[in-house]
């Protein structure tokens, strides 16, 4: 709204919403009363607009003690965590976080348990607008920009391996529309260190393509990404989610390659930054939702998902943190998380954990959820899916997409019990495998038609929130 300018609801709902969007706000309506006499000096006469704002408390600090849920990996974690709402008088936002985790996961034979250990602490910076050239007044007042400065450290301690992660980044957001989001990122460090593997680990990976995803390698990486989404609120209708991805990372730093220092050996010559590789690579992904709901709020909800990444020039490989995997709580369901794949690959039953990641993902879900009685729903479900390898050199057989990639495709159902407390859902998904992938050098592949069901074929899911 602008002083002098014509009333138009429109102009109210986005002044409301420019508010609504900064951290220091907690509150916000708009109220008009008439300007006595004010038609008498036009033919339009004139409104008062008073805005009513509501603030948070500048700074707060918090523990919080939360229950973790990683694609049906349960586990406890505690953190600490500092805001500070109006740093610089702006509106500008200073978010600090330290966290301490253990969850725990089930080796490959579904017996033996393991825990796994996280460190993890974060800073983040956020303005409420672009530090960018040539960004007029009218884009902030319109589009709620903000660009955040963040910095982040994890370290992560499993029975196979330790990693630490040194990550930081500058990034842009901005509004398109009401449902569109815009997120450019144009600079992201990630330092990623392999202090330590298990020798059973280490001597499964030497022979496979997973030994480029755990070395220690340093990502100098740009992305952008495009968000239209419909379903942040219940509707009725059909609602729509699109989220399309692009990264590039190492390219910049290759015009320096005759500066580094260079590796050779028999089957692989590389260049290293401050001592260590960098990654060169480029993917792109797709995910689209499609959620159609009735009178009686029962839901048929579709999603699709897709997404490759090509490694090249410095890498033989995609970084293990940047590769896809598919099963567990929020994929395909009749399978643990990375549990699948890649292609018809039959995973080494001498390691105890799963860790199958590739360059390629293709993934579809179906998914139609009904009300039983109270906050208590139910659900019928098929996930169908798999992730493959676009190299050949570095892949093991069986690994590589190919044109019969269609017969590799695993399918899996099931029944899901939730319940559904609004601000929170808590779910139970059991699952069974219909097409394993992984059985395709023997059989057809078809569980029903090639043999009985086993106890292995079943796959329970605990999780909070729904799947997609």
């Amino acid at each position: 709204m602008k002083k002098g300018s014509i009333y138009r609801i429109g102009d109210v709902e986005s002044t409301n919403t420019r508010f609504r969007s900064l951290p220091i706000i907690n509150n916000v309506s708009t109220r008009f009363t008439e300007v006595v006499d004010s038609l008498a000096a036009d033919d339009y006469g004139h409104l008062a607009a008073m805005i009513n704002i509501n603030t948070s408390k500048q700074q707060d600090y918090s523990i919080d003690v939360e229950g973790t849920n990683s694609s049906g990996n349960l586990g406890g974690a505690v953190s600490l965590s500092h805001r500070h709402l109006n740093l610089f008088r702006g509106a500008e936002s200073l978010k600090t976080r330290v966290r301490f985790a253990l969850q725990n996961q089930f080796a490959r034979d579904g017996k033996e348990r393991f825990m796994t250990l996280e460190f993890s602490a974060s800073t983040d910076l956020t303005f409420p607008k672009l530090f960018f050239p040539y960004v007029t007044e009218r884009f902030h007042k319109r589009r709620a920009p903000q660009t955040i400065f963040n910095i982040a450290y994890d370290y992560q301690r499993r029975p196979d391996f330790t990693k630490s992660q040194l990550t930081s980044h500058m990034r842009y957001t901005w509004h398109g529309s009401k449902y569109v989001l815009h997120t450019l990122t144009p600079v992201e460090f990630n330092v990623v260190k392999i202090p330590a593997i298990s020798e059973e680990f280490k001597s499964y990976i030497s022979k496979s393509y997973l030994q480029y995803s755990y070395q220690d390698h340093f990502i100098f990486s740009l992305g952008y990404s495009f968000l239209f989404n419909q379903q942040v609120t219940k509707k009725l209708g059909t609602t729509w989610y699109v989220r399309l991805g692009i990264e590039t990372a190492g390219n910049a730093l290759s015009l320096f390659d005759n500066v580094m220092h260079k590796v050779e050996s028999e089957d692989d010559t590389y260049n290293k930054l401050i001592g260590i590789r960098y990654a060169q690579y480029a993917k792109t992904d797709i995910e689209v939702r499609c959620q159609v709901t009735d009178l009686w709020m029962n839901s048929w909800v579709y999603r699709v998902f897709i997404g490759a990444g090509v490694p090249y020039g410095n890498s033989k490989m995609l970084p293990f943190e940047k590769s896809y995997f598919v099963g567990g709580a929020n994929s395909i369901r009749a399978w643990p998380i990375r549990g699948l794949g890649p292609g018809t690959v039959v995973p080494d039953k001498s390691v105890r954990y799963h860790n199958q990641t590739s360059d390629m993902h293709l993934e579809m879900n179906a998914e139609y959820r009904f009300h039983i009685v109270s906050a208590l729903e139910g659900a019928v479900f098929a996930d169908a899916g798999n992730i493959w390898a676009l190299n050949s050199s570095t892949s093991d057989e069986g690994a590589k997409i190919s044109k019969d990639f269609y017969k590799q495709i695993a399918l899996g159902g099931g029944l899901g019990i939730r319940l559904n407390f609004d601000f929170f859902v808590v779910r139970l998904d059991g699952a069974v495998k219909l097409h394993d992938p992984m059985t395709l050098d023997r059989k057809r592949g078809w569980i029903i038609a090639d043999r009985a069901f086993k106890a292995k074929d079943i796959n329970l899911n605990f999780a909070i929130g729904y799947p997609f």
